[in-house]
């Protein structure tokens, strides 16, 4: 199952240790320097959730996962 938008930012929550330009940043989802990149990626769970455009942006893989299309690689 592809996680939703919700789901992504949560999992960044996990205790992990980012520094940005010599600073520790306490929340990557809030931090003025890495806050836009955490939404531009969490576009990557929008259209696959989205019922209009869940079936041209996910796939099924030859395993019984749902697969997804990232759109920064298109």
């Amino acid at each position: 199952m592809i996680k939703t938008v919700e789901q992504y930012l949560e999992s960044l929550n996990d205790g992990r240790e980012v520094w940005c330009l010599g600073e520790k940043v306490k929340d990557v989802r809030t931090h003025p320097s890495t806050s836009t990149i955490i939404k531009m990626a969490a576009m990557d769970y929008v259209l696959p959730n989205h019922p209009d455009y869940r079936n041209p942006t996910t796939f099924q893989d030859v395993f019984p996962y749902k697969s997804q299309i990232s759109l920064h690689n298109i």
